[in-house]
């Protein structure tokens, strides 16, 4: 028998494949297949969608494919929901559409195994079943169709029956682990908008309904945690696409061999695991990102989060063509249909043709035009480079997405002004604050590398502070306060529990990490070496502030500390060198370290802190004395506190200009209204704040220039 040989889908009217599984009663026949083109119309016939794992395309599977005659011309397009047939036909302009008859043929596909193993469980014994399968109905190897298909997929998707999520055979005790979730998610309902548990039914209703309560860990047995594990760790779960397939679907199934239980049970089950981790000891890591990922971010349909936060959220996924890192998630994110601002301009659309370094690239353009934010630039890092492509460009597979830095405001509030001028050159406005140089490595200076002890941390921390303290001239930090202050909060990115309102347990007070890094510095160099026994009243005393010096590690990992020829003190990437220049570039909340390159461009370094400069100091100055920014439930405020009194706008910026008005929702984001202006409607144009609008910032004597990134 001859390879399958597929027809060809329309370029003008929107078509699909899809497969009819025949009945497998004899199993000794293979599987046999009907693959037939329908319109994507309403009326359209009904179907499942499969999502699953390819697996290795080595050791395929052939299975027998054929194909009904059919008829190649114009659909009818009813103007009421009437079944649409193959082959119906009206008239658009004064002559009837030309018709072609395409003839029936035969033939087979090779698949993976995975599939064919699904096929086999999915398949019923007397009646056959409609499905659509990525892999058989787009032809992988018709680059344009590709192309089409993949634009449609959200809509595939959603309009599918149900969405069958497929984990593989029965192995590992999965079914165990299929039914103990189950059963969970079952006897709980989660409120996904305040992230709360409740009994399914009324409380007490049954011996189950303590399942609900958060604080107490679950009753579930060492073997039923082992065949959780082992079933959250199939490879479905690390697939990128799930996160479309999953998010948009209309129902779906999850089916594990011979078990199956609703998507929306899994997704509560793992709600619940995701509060128990600490109480039971599910393992930590990119496990529990996954849990976290299908509670709260696989979830009802939505597109308002942006392209570059799905790409931070879906680090730990896996897809097998780089480019998809970006395609996958274009119908779940902010703006993947539309950039009204750019007339209907699509925000990307997919090209399987283009090469990674162009699909990349592309990304980060339209992300800057459409948002006005240079927010791609805070995941490059010059450690690992995307091979031949700008260094503005993230090394999207490769790259941690770190989001330690994420509340810094260096230059968030104001729109970027940037533009490609082609040849990989991206043209940015922003300033050049500082030169690094020193640099001073955070790991241990023998060994190159850190170990997690307390004494191993004590002893670098006070490496660094004797480093930096000792030799100024000045106990003054340039930017004012002290250079121990100043030094605390370097080493914490200034993050601390007083900037969230209410105030964060998550984080330590700021005077309490001074107080533990100035008894630190205090202490006797043979009292250290006491912290590497347990048992020591030295181990114990600053273990019990572990949270304050865990707290630094996470912002000390893979970075060094730097001073610069002003005075100033950061943390930038370990890739740095003395030379390289600190930039607060507009539309980048965190500063960027650059390096000179000989033509008057700079090459991107990676994402740093600078104290004195994470808050819009740059731009505006410090702020007025007791004024600091706090996040207030969510949303930026700030607060006097000597009075106590709150404001949703920057003091550093003064009244509005004459005529300008200000208008905010339940006290929370401001939205701006120019002169001779009514109270906006929906379908107004939002405007940004007059004064921090590039004139505005130049008018108030900040040293702008241009900067050309390579």
């Amino acid at each position: 028998m001859k390879r399958y040989q597929y027809s060809s889908l329309s370029k003008e009217n929107p078509e699909i494949r899809l497969v009819t599984l025949l009945p497998m009663s004899n199993k000794a026949k293979g599987i046999e297949i009907n693959l037939d083109i329908v319109s994507m119309f309403p009326g359209s016939p009904s179907y499942e969608a499969l999502s699953y794992t390819w697996g290795s395309t080595q050791n395929c599977v052939p299975i027998h494919v054929q194909t009904k005659e059919r008829v190649v011309g114009v659909p009818f397009r009813p103007r009421i929901r009437l079944p649409v047939e193959i082959g119906v036909w009206t008239r658009h302009t004064s002559s009837a559409p030309k018709r072609t008859k395409v003839a029936a043929h035969n033939g087979y596909l090779e698949v993976t195994r995975n599939l064919a193993e699904a096929l086999v469980h999915l398949g019923y014994n007397d009646k056959p079943r409609v499905l659509w399968i990525d892999a058989i109905c787009i032809n992988q190897q018709d680059v344009p169709e590709r192309n089409a298909q993949v634009q449609q997929m959200s809509d595939i998707y959603r309009r599918a029956r149900q969405t069958i999520i497929w984990l593989g055979p029965e192995r590992n005790d999965s079914s165990l682990g299929i039914d103990t979730l189950n059963h969970l998610g079952s006897k709980i309902t989660v409120d996904w908008e305040t992230w709360t548990c409740l009994p399914e039914g009324e409380k007490g209703e049954d011996e189950d309904s303590g399942l609900a309560d958060l604080s107490k860990p679950l009753p579930i047995n060492p073997k039923q945690w082992d065949s959780i594990v082992r079933l959250l760790e199939r490879p479905w779960f690390q697939r990128l696409w799930i996160w479309q397939e999953a998010r948009l679907a209309k129902y779906a199934v999850v089916v594990c061999g011979s078990r199956s239980m609703p998507w929306d049970r899994l997704r509560a089950a793992c709600f619940r695991l995701d509060h128990c981790i600490d109480h039971d000891g599910l393992p930590d890591g990119p496990l529990r990102d996954i849990i976290g990922g299908l509670c709260f971010y696989v979830s009802t349909y939505n597109s308002h989060t942006p392209l570059v936060d799905n790409l931070r959220l879906t680090r730990h996924s896996k897809c097998s063509d780089p480019r998809d890192k970006v395609y996958a998630l274009l119908n779940i994110s902010q703006g993947n249909k539309f950039d009204q601002t750019r007339g209907g301009r699509a925000f990307m659309v997919p090209d399987y043709g283009k090469s990674v370094q162009d699909v990349y690239q592309e990304f980060v353009v339209r992300t800057i035009e459409v948002t006005r934010k240079l927010s791609p630039l805070m995941y490059c890092d010059l450690r690992a480079p995307l091979p031949n492509a700008p260094s503005w460009v993230p090394n999207i597979p490769v790259s941690t997405f770190d989001d330690s830095l994420n509340h810094l405001t260096a230059a968030s509030g104001i729109a970027a002004h940037a533009s490609s001028l082609g040849n990989g050159i991206l043209e940015v406005s922003g300033i050049i604050v500082a030169t690094i140089d020193e640099v001073l490595p955070t790991d241990n200076p023998t060994t190159g590398s850190r170990d997690d002890s307390l004494y191993d941390l004590c002893k670098r921390v006070r490496r660094l502070a004797s480093r930096t303290l000792p030799c100024r001239k000045s106990n003054i930090y340039p930017c004012g306060g002290s250079l121990g202050e100043a030094f605390c909060r370097t080493i914490h990115c200034d993050h601390f529990a007083e900037d969230y309102f209410p105030s964060d347990p998550s984080l330590p007070p700021f005077q309490d990490s001074l107080d533990v890094l100035l008894a630190l510095m205090k202490e006797p160099e043979e009292n250290l070496e006491k912290l590497h026994d347990e048992a020591s009243s030295e181990y114990s005393r600053y273990d019990s502030d572990s949270g304050t010096l865990d707290h630094c590690e996470e912002y000390l990992q893979s970075r060094n500390f730097l001073i610069t020829r002003e005075g100033y003190i950061g943390l930038a990437p370990s890739a740095t060198k003395p030379g390289d220049q600190i930039g607060i570039l507009l539309g980048c909340p965190v500063p960027i370290a650059l390096r000179p390159v000989d033509d008057g461009c700079f090459i991107v370094v990676g994402p740093c802190y600078l104290h004195g400069f994470s808050k819009g100091e740059a731009l505006f100055g410090p702020y007025p004395p007791g004024y600091a920014r706090v996040i207030r439930e969510g949303h930026v405020s700030f607060i006097n506190r000597a009075t106590g009194e709150w404001s949703l706008t920057d003091p550093r910026l003064g009244p509005l200009p004459p005529g300008w008005q200000m208008i905010s929702e339940n006290e929370r984001t401001p939205m701006f209204v120019p002169p001779s202006k009514g109270r906006p409607s929906d379908d107004d144009p939002i405007y940004k704040d007059p004064r921090q609008t590039l004139e505005a910032i130049r008018a108030r004597g900040a040293d702008l220039c241009t900067i050309r990134l390579k």
